[in-house]
């Protein structure tokens, strides 16, 4: 059942919170981990079907840093952002207030050293 989120299937425990899903299949699941998760810090990862819970799998969150991915592939200049309609959204094709808008995004590990 790729791609649906089947009834039941809650992520229950990352550092204690739950953690809402954006895909399920029968072999991953993506989650979206909680903001205030502290990273270089152990947690607990339990998966929940209906009464049936996993086994807890102990992670260490790594620290992050989010990058949009540009449009010239070079990292600089401007992000790729589009509309709902698959636009650019930039100076010349602003976003209103309400409007949807998709922000191509990565999430990179700060090295030593970074600044």
């Amino acid at each position: 059942m790729s791609g649906a989120l089947p009834a039941g299937v809650t992520l229950t425990s990352i550092g204690a919170q739950e953690a809402p899903l954006v895909f399920v299949s029968d072999g991953q699941i993506n989650a979206i981990l909680p903001y205030d998760a502290a990273v270089n810090k152990s947690h607990q990862v339990i998966v929940r079907r209906g009464n049936s819970y996993t086994t807890p799998e102990t992670v260490t969150l790594a620290p992050a840093e989010p990058g949009v991915f540009t449009r010239d592939q070079t990292g600089k200049g401007p992000g790729i952002i589009s509309d709902a309609k698959y636009r650019y959204v930039d100076a010349s094709n602003p976003a209103d207030a309400g409007d949807v808008i998709v922000i191509y995004t990565t999430c990179g590990r700060r090295h030593a050293g970074a600044g």
